[in-house]
């Protein structure tokens, strides 16, 4: 991360555990909104990928699958559960949620990302340059740059990978060290590889 400086990663795991809690403690006391639970899934999917803990990777699944039979017109329940099903490689599935999602009103920028990584996944990497590029063109911060670097890696595009990894660096503006750890780890699976 070059030295940047970040909220620890312990105490930004504490602050992850607490926006789960709270939102869970508040469905103990209510039933939850649409977009309280979309969060809470996200907030789930989130932590399971930094933690590789699997009950994350269920609960969000399960959210999933609630919100799509419980609010099949909204389409942030179709995006969640298209996520959720990414996470288990379940890639078709994950696709055609995601479109479902565009149908129902969700915008190419919310899909994008997790359509990219689905392409990439699968190997069809010509298609998932076309969506980061378009994600870079409309956003270019340490998410969007880094997605496209990973990709640029597993092209054996080197000298793009690493600027675009360093781009990232150096637009990545808030204090969570997740987004660096990840950019770290990538480039370094990129180098390990090569």
């Amino acid at each position: 991360g070059g030295g940047r400086r970040t909220t620890s990663a312990a105490i930004a795991i504490v602050n992850l555990d607490s926006q789960i809690a709270g939102i869970e403690e508040l469905a103990g006391r209510r039933a939850l909104t649409v977009a309280e639970r979309v969060n809470l899934a996200d907030l789930r999917l989130q932590r399971g990928q930094i933690l590789g803990c699997i009950s994350d990777y269920e609960v969000a699944t399960a959210i999933g699958e609630a919100l799509v039979t419980e609010a099949p017109d909204d389409g942030r329940s179709w995006l969640v559960r298209a996520r959720a099903r990414a996470t288990w490689h379940r890639f078709d599935q994950a696709l055609a949620d995601l479109g479902a999602a565009e149908r129902r009103g969700v915008a190419t920028s919310e899909t994008d990302g997790p359509r990219a990584a689905i392409l990439q996944a699968t190997g069809r990497y010509d298609e998932a340059l076309v969506v980061r590029r378009r994600m870079v063109a409309a956003r270019a911060d340490a998410a969007t740059l880094g997605g496209e670097a990973v990709l640029r890696a597993v092209r054996g595009e080197l000298g793009d990978a690493e600027r675009l990894f360093a781009g990232a660096l150096a637009r990545h503006r808030d204090g969570s060290p997740f987004p660096i750890a990840w950019i770290d780890f990538q480039r370094g699976l990129m180098w390990m590889r090569e």
